[in-house]
């Protein structure tokens, strides 16, 4: 045993990665090994790195014909589809994707852990395994979606601005737009560091300064320190902006994408229509109470966090006042819409990790323990407590983890089957000219239908704000007639407004079925334990 303990100690540097990746791969393993997509933009994504390798960039999108994205269609995910190509050609697309989400997870955690060492904080293979614990977190990042590798560049972006690599910064940047269209943020944690780096010695160093010796020297020191911080704020500024600025204008879809990228990231993330038209469940807000008990193990570290960050507010290095303003951000906007869970949770142990390491610097470990003890020996009402919290932490801790992991598990599995709307796909696909315009019965039935069959054309599909912001009157036609609600001169509206050549209900809408059923001109060409489909005579 004591050999081993040397030789973990000698080689931990690089074995800890080799743990952790082990770890990791087999969790993400199996919270995938099922034949369902969790989130039916799984089924897109798949489909776009087929179409990608089999017909090249597509510079229009006629599959989503009563959209915005007919005219302005943009691939806000270019280079995330790009690198799927590998595994949607050598398994099959479905099995492919699930295995790149396990490797994107997987390395997710890795380049967290990475950062950690990297910055030199204590005890940096407890929070990536803590990660592993939270719930909503997990689930979020086993989605075939790409936002596990756009938080993967937010840190690598950190990264490059505290190191001070701006040619890193500006390549991170505007690749960044070419991988997922949130690529803004790396714009606010560019912000958020400069707000820290300009104020770090004017105030909050300032405050301690007591001496008159040091008064004079700030006094002196400002000239000098305002010249040296101007360039640094200069380059980094440049980095990042014009990075994002030139991933935007060298774009296979400049100049439209200007126009996708205001619905995307103005209207859809930020004004947001939940209010008045049906988005998608990730849009809608994350009450506060259900927020922090659904991220229990974040929570009660961010508590101790935040209390040794106030505390021990001088001790506290320009990360952590950097991590702190964006888990701050973060936390807001999880408040606003539960989407952004898949940012708070990381950024938020990050600012625990970095502020607890900081709180602890030229702390006696050792010493630290033996006073621990001393406190545990001290009364029977501190044996009591102390006895509870480690109890709770070997026992009912461990617990709840198995727990929310199996929910996780079941929430993955029970997902969107690979075989739903496959047999009516391919029904559309021999039977229908190409091009013929389909009614279907949910905007997010849009993405299955679509890996299956792109013979055809669509409604609506990806958000519902698409199809909003192109025709408002013709989206409130589409969702009575989805939701069953009388929709006056039916036929005429399907045949020469939407100028549809079928209609698609899924059997749980049957308001919608008892609309079309029995209204004139519509014939019943296929039906199976899914759907009913509706020739438009």
């Amino acid at each position: 045993m004591t050999k081993l303990y040397y030789w973990l100690k000698e080689n931990w540097s690089w074995f800890s990665y080799i743990i952790l990746f082990l770890i990791c791969f087999l969790i993400f393993s199996y919270l995938q090994y099922s034949t369902a997509f969790a989130d039916p933009d799984s089924y897109y994504h798949a489909k776009m790195s087929v179409l990608l390798r089999d017909e090249g960039v597509l510079e229009e999108f006629p599959w989503l014909q009563y959209t915005v994205l007919k005219e302005n269609f943009t691939n806000q995910h270019f280079l995330y589809h790009f690198s799927l190509i590998p595994w949607v050609t050598f398994f099959r697309p479905l099995i492919g994707i699930k295995l790149a989400t396990v490797f994107l997870a997987t390395l997710l955690i890795l380049v967290f852990y990475w950062f950690l060492r990297r910055m030199r904080v204590r005890w940096a293979f407890i929070y990536p395994l803590l990660l592993l614990t939270i719930n909503p977190f997990v689930f979020r990042i086993s989605l075939a979606k790409a936002p596990g590798l756009s938080i993967i560049i937010l840190l690598l972006g950190l990264y490059f601005i505290f190191s001070h690599k701006y040619k890193s910064l500006f390549l991170l940047s505007f690749l960044y737009v070419w991988f997922y269209g949130g690529f803004i943020l790396i714009l606010f944690v560019s912000f958020c560091f400069l707000l820290v780096h300009f104020f770090y010695h004017r105030i909050l160093k300032r405050l301690y300064y007591h001496k008159l010796i040091e008064r004079l020297y700030a006094v002196v020191g400002r000239g000098r320190r305002f010249l040296e911080n101007r360039k640094i704020y200069l380059k980094i500024f440049l980095a990042s902006f014009l990075g994002v600025t030139g991933g935007v204008i060298i774009n296979f879809y400049f100049p439209q994408n200007l126009k996708f990228y205001y619905n995307q990231l103005i209207k859809i993330g930020i004004i947001n229509y939940k209010n008045i038209i049906g988005v998608g469940g990730e849009w809608y807000n994350y009450g506060f109470i259900e927020l922090i008990s659904n991220t229990i193990s974040l929570s009660v570290i961010l508590v101790v966090a935040l209390v040794l960050f106030f505390i021990y507010f001088k001790k506290q290095s320009k990360l952590s006042f950097t991590t702190f303003l964006i888990f701050i951000f973060f936390f807001a906007f999880t408040l606003k819409s539960r989407r952004y869970v898949e940012y708070y949770v990381p950024f938020g142990m990050l600012f625990a990790a970095v502020s607890i390491s900081d709180s602890l610097k030229g702390v006696n470990i050792k010493k630290f323990f033996n006073q621990f003890k001393e406190i545990y020996f001290k009364n029977i009402f501190s044996k009591i407590i102390i006895t509870l919290l480690i109890l709770y932490i070997l026992i009912i801790f461990p617990t709840v983890v198995m727990r929310d992991f199996k929910t996780v598990k079941n929430d993955l599995s029970s997902g969107i089957s690979f075989d739903k709307f496959y047999y009516v796909s391919q029904w559309l696909k021999f039977n229908s000219k190409k091009g013929s315009i389909v009614i279907h019965s949910d905007w997010d039935d849009f993405p299955t239908l679509f890996y299956h069959n792109s013979h055809n054309y669509y409604i609506v599909g990806l958000d519902p704000t698409f199809m909003y912001e192109y025709d408002k009157d013709l989206y409130w036609k589409w969702v009575n007639l989805t939701t069953g609600k009388n929709v006056p001169d039916l036929y005429s509206v399907v045949k020469n407004e939407f100028k549809a050549s079928y209609i698609l209900i899924e059997k749980d809408h049957t308001g919608m079925y008892n609309h079309v059923s029995s209204t004139k001109g519509f014939s019943l060409v296929y039906e199976d334990n899914q759907v009913y489909l509706y020739l438009i005579n």
